[in-house]
């Protein structure tokens, strides 16, 4: 097939550029070649477009026509898309791997904090020591957030949450709202466990208003208070969520 001889005088500047870079590449004859094999082929295929495709696959066209879709070129992305797949699973169980070890050293750092919440409230009921949450929950409720908002535990809709909770559940509770990669602080800054701690504590009152403007006030704010609250009723459905496992018995093998 000779080279195309092509009128560019009703084209475009912009189609009389692609159409010389088509030429001068070559590409406009194979694209030719393919489709005058189309054109002689004594029965016409049924389906024209594969027939096409496959001429494609057959040519060796220009780079721009042929070589990225080359099936060496398949295998190497395939093959790449393997390595990357296996890359990023590594790369995920090592994820994993720290994030267990920044727990647990997260969770042995506060293991006096979980005893002393037990201590300060703890259950009447039960052999194992637990804490009583409605008994936590109150003693939280001793605080007056600053500013004109109600405090959540203060609302008239209000409910004392129920249950007990033992250092396990008070670990899996400290993962999920306060420990790293926990949602809660992002959503409540300055909510922390150290936080929660500092305000139930029984022996030390809860802060007043401040008496002059001079002096910083240590109450919560009312975001904290909506946090902590929060927490709380988090720790509350995990205890009933631990209650009703224990009820329903070990699951069939």
């Amino acid at each position: 097939v000779s080279p195309p001889v092509v009128a560019m005088t009703t084209m475009s500047p912009k189609e009389q550029d692609f159409m010389e870079y088509l030429v001068k590449s070559t590409a406009a004859e194979e694209l030719i070649k393919v489709l005058v094999g189309l054109e002689e082929a004594t029965q016409k295929p049924a389906e024209p477009v594969k027939y096409l495709k496959d001429m494609f696959a057959a040519q060796e066209l220009d780079d721009v026509a042929s070589k990225r879709f080359a099936p060496e070129n398949v295998e190497e992305l395939q093959a790449e898309n393997v390595r990357l797949r296996e890359r990023a699973a590594a790369l995920a169980a090592e994820l994993e791997s720290k994030l267990e070890q920044i727990a647990k050293i997260e969770t042995d750092a506060h293991q006096p904090t979980f005893e002393k919440l037990i201590e300060w409230f703890l259950s009447d009921s039960g052999e194992e020591p637990r804490a009583d949450l409605g008994k936590l929950w109150a003693s939280l409720a001793r605080q007056q957030p600053s500013g004109s908002d109600v405090a959540p535990w203060a609302q008239e809709d209000a409910v004392a949450p129920t249950g007990t909770a033992g250092v396990d559940l008070l670990t899996r509770w400290s993962r999920r709202c306060f420990f790293f990669g926990a949602v809660l602080p992002k959503e409540h800054p300055g909510v922390t466990l150290e936080l929660l701690v500092r305000c139930c504590d029984p022996e030390k009152p809860p802060p007043e208003a401040p008496s002059d403007e001079e002096t910083p006030d240590e109450r919560l704010t009312p975001d904290q208070a909506i946090g902590l609250n929060k927490s709380c009723l988090i720790l509350a459905s995990m205890a009933a969520e631990e209650d009703m496992a224990i009820a329903a018995g070990p699951t069939p093998a």
